[in-house]
């Protein structure tokens, strides 16, 4: 019989064993994830759920409890773009969902939002804008910029032969300069960043036995030996999932965009053995969208899932809703060392 409790902090190994064991598993369901946004973000409460058939693992409710001024919520996963129910069976599949609509009664949250990637099983009303663009990698790191449309590739071209744009893989070390280069392009954007401390807690959690690197890294791209693009990728079984980013609006020009994930792509099938790309969300008519679009990259559904509890919808509050559109419009004025400064501060409110 399929009983459901609290996941405790010994249950981190087998609950990743089971993450990556299962075909929906990603990286936003392992426990680094969890640790990282709890060091981050320590006024979320982990409220995450394991179900047991036994002694062995039958299902993965990654949950973290949120409160902010406008909403109560219970999130699979914070920060994340995917999240949701893992479950080997359909009877822990239900059971995770039964023991999450109970624990929001009980904590009096508004609502339970599941991040799914994939189709979902539950009868719960959809969430709908967000797509992801997933991509097959070649076996061959040298058929990586033939992946990319004409458009596209003469623009990676442009970037390596004219301006003579490079690479380097870093860690650790490289995070303030990621950070910087992510704060200038929130800024434009009139969007909160996270501090910097959030990616270097990512890298910290993501290695291996003190190494970084292993799970996670930093592509640095350079214009004339000055930083002009980073991007922090997240590896997880056969598939590379560049996540933050920033480029330096001075270098706009030189396309240092479109050859830097071609870089990525080159580095994750030559030294990782990865075979896919999976872009992340974006939200459908965002600049985003149409850069991955531009890239050759097709867009697909995602399939977010609310469960309402409290009588009212819990607030649309994020940072592209258009009742924001004055505060965005302040943002983009402010100076960019006050953006890094605040950024923290509010993007705890955006989960």
């Amino acid at each position: 019989m399929t009983s459901v409790r609290p996941a405790a902090p010994d249950d981190a190994a087998p609950l990743d064993a089971f993450v990556r064991a299962h075909p929906a598993g990603t990286p936003f369901h392992l426990a680094a994830w969890r640790r990282a946004v709890a060091e981050i973000f320590p006024r979320y409460t982990d409220r995450t759920l394991v179900a047991l058939d036994g002694d062995a693992v039958a299902g993965l409710l990654p949950l973290m409890e949120v409160r902010t001024p406008w909403s109560h919520v219970l999130v699979s996963t914070p920060h994340a773009v995917y999240g949701g129910v893992l479950a080997a069976t359909d009877a822990a599949a239900n059971a995770l969902l039964d023991d999450a609509r109970a624990l929001a009664e009980r904590t009096r949250a508004d609502a339970v939002e599941l991040r799914n990637r994939d189709p979902s099983p539950f009868d719960l009303p959809a969430k709908g804008g967000y797509v992801t663009f997933v991509k097959d990698l070649p076996e061959d790191p040298n058929g990586c910029l033939d992946l990319l449309p004409r458009k596209a590739r003469a623009a990676a071209r442009k970037a390596r032969d004219k301006f003579r744009v490079t690479g380097q893989v870093r860690d650790i070390d490289a995070a303030p300069l990621l950070h910087r280069l992510f704060v200038l392009n929130k800024r434009e954007l009139g969007s909160p960043a996270y501090p910097r401390a959030f990616f270097e807690a990512i890298l910290r959690h993501f290695g291996e036995a003190g190494r970084y690197g292993e799970a996670a890294d930093l592509l640095v791209m350079e214009v004339g030996g000055k930083p002009a693009a980073a991007v922090l990728s997240l590896y997880f079984g056969d598939t590379v999932f560049p996540y933050y980013s920033g480029t330096d609006p001075a270098f706009r020009d030189a396309q240092v965009s479109n050859l830097m994930y071609v870089r990525l792509m080159e580095h994750a099938v030559a030294k990782r053995g990865v075979r896919r790309f999976d872009f992340g969300r974006s939200r459908e008519g965002t600049g985003a969208y149409r850069f991955k679009v531009h890239q050759g990259f097709e867009p697909s559904p995602l399939h977010y899932q609310v469960m309402p509890v409290a009588k009212a919808a819990p607030a649309d509050v994020r940072p592209d809703n258009p009742a924001l559109d004055l505060p965005t419009r302040l943002w983009r004025r402010l100076p960019v060392p006050l953006v890094a400064r605040l950024g923290g501060w509010a993007i705890r409110y955006f989960p």
